[in-house]
């Protein structure tokens, strides 16, 4: 983690590359901020970022600010830790039904007393950003971040943000100049590479969504981020370029100028996200005979400070720690008539239709997850947990990213680390049942599941989790609770995972910390195509928050890209006195940015971005 201040000639550079507007704003804000000498806890730190406008359009992304307690302090030993909690959360519900605005506060407020306890100085502010129509989270994101980095610099020692509640989040897309000899590809008409026709080394520079969720942007509190952001829809080259090289050459070099010999371009769209353009090349003479490429494979690496330069792999450092507890996209319930009186799935007539077309987003539901996460937590931070869970249990299907050993010397005291093997839905279950501080699941994944191997049987899966599961398949004239539907069967999905939360079945299991190992588990859906607060962003199937609020879950780590990397240091930086989950991260970030080999991986340099916390990063697993 870098632990400095941005210099005045950084914060010089980031005003250079801003609109006039926007200068003239920020100096305004800043000389304002600078003008009130506050302390940790002064409210008013905040009051410049009350009803702010970060680019002077007329809308302003940070809406409200106001402390929730009494104002910390710092102590010497207390650790400064900004908590925003989304103002709606502590609003009226529009059910008739489900926990008290009083019973909210009680937990937020209990929450306070554990962090304290625990050494940390936490500064708890209700929160309200903007929540319209308009797809402009990066936008509302770099406001937030400004607030932190105002914060962080009153209190050089800030340790991070936690973020209660719905807030914007970051997305990555990024353009590196590729090489590939064995893609398939056309050129001139004819396709190179593929079974029987002739060989070919090309380049490509292919914009990609690396990260569809990354809290990177507002951790790297120095990086130059809001140069990169773009909000309006925005079209990019995808390019490939078959050049004419000399055999044995080496290439591509920025100095090296090369006869293009087939090339094909087309172009893709993307909104509301921060452009890492990394493809150092220059295609000129288009319109002519002979196109010339004038490229270099050592990626631009636009989001760096000058001392995040100097790695031996360059990539951009947090300085802060983020994570985020929203239980908001998975809370759904379906219509009064598709569950019982204590709310298991019921089979419907098919004239009903389908209950999925029910299912909706409940606030009461959201209201009732968080209080139970902060029981946990509390409860976690006071030492009630079953006493056969100081130990870590790894599971693993086909893919084995994660073994056992990934976790040898994460506490002297934890007993023998459980190992499940070739995991089947069934075994999936049993792994969430056992007792376990630390678990690791290495399984092939998309946004809304993790795939599981076959071979169980539905009786048994039924006997261990109750039934009542929240899928509905159509059998005969009925819509009825099933697992034997394509869809979810073999898979862990929101449909177990909610069947085993409203059975109770995973009550004396005890909490657990989770890394997933697999591909796009921390990747919301539809991220790309509408803002943060649509009802369709995230999704209920998004199996990271369900593993958070549904399986007993402190904090998950995961990565929001297909990719193939488990985070290293992870069991060193744990076992560290003064550690916490998200030391874990912080971790990664050094052991990536001292491989001076990583970094001349064009592909992946960078792929620690992928990684971000769901849950309490200031939670520790082996204390």
């Amino acid at each position: 983690m870098a632990a400095r201040k941005p210099s005045v000639t950084q914060t010089d550079k980031r005003m250079a590359l801003l609109p006039p507007a926007l200068v003239v704003m920020t100096i305004g804000c800043l000389v304002s901020a600078e003008s009130r000498a506050g302390e940790w806890g002064d409210a008013e730190l905040l009051s410049p970022f009350v009803a702010y406008d970060f680019d002077a359009d007329g809308v302003s992304e940070i809406e409200s600010l106001a402390p929730l307690f009494d104002s910390p302090s710092v102590h010497p030993e207390g650790r400064p830790l900004l908590v925003l909690i989304e103002s709606r959360l502590l609003g009226p519900l529009d059910e008739a039904t489900g926990p008290s605005i009083d019973e909210l506060e009680e937990r937020l407020r209990a929450y306070d007393d554990a962090l304290k306890q625990a050494g940390w100085s936490p500064w708890f502010v209700k929160t309200s950003v903007y929540a319209g129509a308009t797809h402009q989270d990066g936008k509302t994101l770099l406001a937030m971040r400004r607030l932190l980095q105002r914060l962080w610099e009153v209190e050089p020692k800030l340790s991070g943000v936690i973020l209660i509640g719905s807030f914007p989040e970051a997305s990555l897309v990024r353009r590196w100049v590729w090489k590939h000899d064995s893609r398939e590809a056309v050129f001139n008409g004819e396709r190179y590479n593929s079974r029987g026709g002739p060989r070919a080394t090309f380049v490509a520079m292919d914009p990609e969504l690396i990260a569809p969720r990354t809290d990177l942007v507002l951790a790297d509190l120095d990086g130059e981020w809001e140069s990169l952001y773009h909000q309006a829809e925005t079209e990019i080259e995808s390019l490939k370029i078959l050049p004419r090289v000399a055999d044995g050459m080496a290439w591509p070099r920025r100095d090296e100028p090369l006869e293009v010999e087939g090339w094909s371009v087309s172009r893709k769209k993307f909104e509301d996200f921060f452009w890492i353009e990394d493809a150092d090349f220059e295609l000129t003479e288009r319109d002519g005979d002979t196109p010339i490429l004038r490229a270099s494979y050592q990626p631009l690496r636009p989001e760096l400070t000058a001392a995040d330069r100097k790695q031996p792999n360059p990539i951009a450092r947090p300085e802060i720690s983020v994570s985020r507890i929203n239980p908001r996209h998975i809370a759904v319930e379906v219509g009064p008539d598709d569950v019982d009186a204590v709310g298991r799935p019921v089979a419907v007539p098919a004239t009903q239709g389908s209950p999925h077309d029910r299912l909706h987003r409940s606030a009461a539901l959201e209201r009732t997850l968080l209080i139970e996460y902060l029981d946990r937590n509390v409860a976690y931070r006071t030492g009630e947990y079953p006493a056969q869970s100081r130990r870590c249990a790894v599971l693993s299907t086909d893919l084995r990213t994660v073994g056992p050993s990934y976790f040898d010397g994460v506490a002297k005291d934890f007993g023998p680390t459980v190992d499940v093997r070739r995991a089947t839905a069934v075994d999936f279950v049993r792994f969430l049942a056992t007792p376990a501080l630390l678990k690791a699941i290495s399984a092939h994944s998309d946004p809304g599941c993790s795939i599981m191997l076959g071979g169980y049987e539905m009786e048994e899966l039924d006997a261990l989790t109750g039934g009542g599961y929240w899928y509905w398949r159509l059998v005969d004239e009925r819509f009825e609770p099933s697992y034997t539907d394509g869809r979810v069967r073999n898979r862990i999905h929101f449909a177990l995972l909610r069947a085993l939360w409203q059975n109770g079945t995973l009550r004396e299991a005890g909490p657990s910390f989770y890394l997933h190992a697999g591909c796009e588990v921390n990747t919301p859906a539809e991220s790309n195509r509408v803002p943060y607060n649509h009802s369709a962003y995230g999704g209920h199937e998004q199996i990271g928050e369900n593993l958070l609020f549904y399986a007993n879950g402190l904090a998950l780590m995961a990565r929001a890209k297909v990719f193939y990397d488990a985070p290293r240091g992870f069991a060193e930086s744990i076992a560290e006195p003064t550690s916490n989950f998200g030391s874990a991260l912080s971790a990664y970030y050094r052991h990536e940015a001292d491989d001076e080999r990583l970094g001349r991986d064009v592909a992946g340099y960078n792929r620690v971005y992928f990684w971000s916390i769901l849950g309490d990063w200031t939670l520790s697993p082996t204390r």
